[in-house]
């Protein structure tokens, strides 16, 4: 593993304090890893031959963030460097160390959001027919049919199965919905009810 670079005492002395002001605000883990990412921009800028803290420019954050990018780091990744530094910076404003938010020049990195996945008919079908116990089969049945987010599955209690339709509960102030079943989605819930028993309670009560 590659030894850290020494950095200058007067980088040294800011990590230290800013690390002690961040320890009573952050997790553990959200410390050491901005603390990580700074002495990691601290290195860099020592490189670049900085040595004193007023001649830290947007432009050097930027230039920074580019190298971070060359070295193949993605969208995400940049955006937690930024964040560190921009943590850093409102740190050293608090403390009178700089005036001016630089950080105001440095834009957000763009995140890519890459399209969800969707399933063929071959391989849904091929997903409904692997569960071989009553609740699995209607937890995925009810899922395809009624397009039920995670959590409004969880939800479910055993009263809001009326009919071939689900009543999905909005919470107080909102307004309920109900969601049709198909013929598949019932004859699957009815076959677990049956076994489960009609007690009221939680539908799905051993959902993990």
């Amino acid at each position: 593993m590659k030894s850290p670079t020494q950095i200058s005492n007067w980088m040294q002395e800011i990590l230290s304090n800013y690390k002690e002001h961040m320890a009573l605000q952050v997790s553990e883990n959200t410390l050491i890893a901005y603390t990580s990412d700074i002495r990691r921009f601290f290195e860099y800028l020592q490189s670049k031959g900085i040595k004193r803290l007023n001649q830290i420019k947007a432009q050097m954050i930027l230039s920074y963030l580019g190298y971070q990018k060359s070295l193949g780091k993605s969208n995400t990744s940049l955006n937690r460097y930024r964040l560190s530094i921009k943590s850093l910076f409102l740190f050293l404003r608090i403390t009178d160390a700089v005036v001016e938010d630089i950080m105001l020049k440095v834009p957000i990195p763009k995140i890519s959001v890459k399209a969800p996945y969707i399933p063929s008919v071959c391989e849904i079908e091929a997903m409904l027919s692997k569960p071989t116990c009553l609740r699995d089969k209607a937890i995925l049945e009810l899922l395809y049919s009624s397009g039920l987010r995670a959590a409004e599955l969880c939800d479910l209690d055993i009263r809001d199965i009326e009919g071939c339709q689900v009543i999905v509960r909005m919470g107080k102030g909102d307004k309920n919905r109900a969601v049709p079943l198909t013929p598949e989605a019932n004859k699957a819930l009815r076959d677990y009810i049956a076994d489960r028993g009609v007690e009221p309670g939680i539908l799905f009560h051993t959902l993990m």
